[in-house]
């Protein structure tokens, strides 16, 4: 990574290092009380670092990362030694600095090792940055790489990001592209610490919550697994604005109480949810459904959206071909205007054809008068040429579509969308697809309803193909 400084190293003195307030270590980050960052270190068995310091002295090869802030030198990286260090000079400043017990924190033991050390260390080697930018590159190989030798646990990584979104004002992009991490990695992070952060804050556990709420013991993991996909955002509401980096809740209370019921399953010994590795994260549409039975799957609610667009397209499609007819259609709600005899014959046919009772021949036929009919009118709006490859050449139904499409020879975009529908909406009975197959294959038959629908999908597109305009002369 270039940069326009170079990193010096220095011997500092360790009463003039001072701990980082910002800490990614801390429950929280951010901290504004020097006492709470220290009861967080403290807490994370520093017992045995200051253990082994004592006995064996401080490893030459261990270097802090230190910036200037304030006119103070903060330790970035580093912190958990160097409280070690000054706890070990002077047992007194947990009394000093921290007014409450500490658990597992054996004062006595402290002062023991802090009389027996090998050594006072009295200053640590230092590699000085210009600002915490200029050292994220280091701190990410140290701590958040795949192959980082001091890799943090993943709660402490997220915060991380969630600390520097928050202070930069970064976007996601911005995140990765700093810290080189995949972007989706991140973004799962972000969404993690989030919902950890808001579980902690607004919901009670009761006797649960301060098993639950442990940086050691909390299972990011499972937890990110089952709630940080599509089915999660889905079943607690909520979505990710990626340049922002915060969670967009949709309706805060449903979101909290599922949020909670995600939770309390997790942690529920009787469930087959807490000792199993893979549950939910390969069963999430069971967990989900245990919480709520209604709960619909990603693929079952696609597929009941998919039902209900479906009705609404039929129901459309009736309205706009009026009360029906015993024929296809009223000559009087699409008026025939081309030049061609023979074309006529077909347009008659279908507006007098008992659909009913012809189904099949209604919807083939209708096939044969849409691709004719379209040629008719390219051809008299001068436009067939453009589309025909060669004298040996008829231009295919949908090449004819295509070119009506991407030439804006209709001015009308929901009749563009039509079009649109008809090329690539496959599976539906107005379709080319489907029209092709009802000609060609034997195990397609159509119904009146198919072939109703049909036609009040093409129905705005054949006022317009059978009544040409002429071309200005200019």
């Amino acid at each position: 990574m270039e940069t326009s400084w170079k990193n010096t190293y220095q011997q500092i003195e360790v009463e003039k290092l001072d701990l980082d307030l910002n800490n990614p270590r801390t429950n929280t980050g951010g901290h504004q009380k020097i006492y709470e960052v220290i009861k967080e270190l403290l807490d994370e068995n520093i017992i045995e670092l200051i253990e082994s310091i004592s006995l064996k002295g401080y490893a030459a090869v261990s270097v802090a990362m230190v910036i200037k802030e304030n006119n103070k030198n903060v330790v970035i990286d580093g912190n958990r030694r160097l409280l070690a260090v000054k706890v070990l000079n002077n047992p007194n400043i947990i009394k000093k600095f921290v007014p409450i017990n500490i658990s597992n924190f054996d004062f006595e033991k402290i002062k023991q090792l802090s009389n027996s050390k090998k050594e006072e260390v009295r200053d640590l080697t230092a590699i000085i940055y210009p600002s915490r930018k200029d050292a994220e590159h280091e701190m990410s190989i140290l701590h958040l790489d795949g192959e980082a030798v001091k890799k943090w646990k993943p709660l402490r990584q997220y915060r991380y990001f969630q600390n520097r979104a928050v202070k930069e004002k970064d976007t996601l992009f911005d995140l990765s592209e700093s810290l080189g991490i995949n972007i989706d990695r991140i973004r799962k992070g972000l969404i993690t610490i989030q919902l950890y952060n808001f579980a902690k804050e607004k919901i009670n556990l009761g006797k649960l919550h301060e098993k639950v709420f442990n940086d050691k013991d909390f299972k990011t993991d499972k937890f990110q697994k089952t709630v940080v996909n599509e089915e999660g955002e889905r079943f607690l509401g909520y979505s990710f604005d990626q340049e922002k980096c915060t969670l967009i809740i949709e309706n805060t209370i449903k979101f909290t109480e599922h949020l909670k019921k995600v939770l309390l399953e997790l942690y529920n010994e009787k469930s087959p949810y807490f000792l199993s590795a893979q549950y939910p994260t390969k069963n999430r549409a069971e967990f989900f459904k245990t919480i709520e039975p209604q709960f619909l799957t990603v693929k079952e609610n696609k597929k009941t959206k998919q039902v209900l667009n479906d009705k609404n397209d039929e129901k459309e499609a009736q309205e706009r071909s009026d009360q029906k007819p015993k024929g296809l259609f009223r000559a009087s709600n699409v008026p025939y205007k081309l030049k061609s005899s023979t074309l006529r014959i077909l347009y008659d046919e279908l507006k007098d054809i008992e659909v009913k009772r012809f189904s099949n021949a209604t919807h083939d036929l209708l096939r044969s008068f849409l691709e004719c009919s379209l040629a008719e009118y390219l051809t008299q709006i001068e436009e067939y040429k453009k589309v025909q490859k060669s004298n040996e050449h008829n231009p295919k139904l949908g090449e004819m579509l295509t070119h009506v499409i991407n030439k804006n020879i209709i001015d009308d975009q929901d009749i563009i969308d039509i079009l649109k529908d008809i090329k690539a909406d496959w599976d539906k009975p107005y379709s080319i697809e489907r029209m092709n197959k009802v000609n060609h294959n034997k195990n397609y038959a159509s119904s009146e309803s198919d072939v109703r629908v049909t036609w009040g999908k093409l129905e705005p597109f054949f006022k317009i193909i059978l009544n040409p305009k002429k071309k200005k002369k200019l």
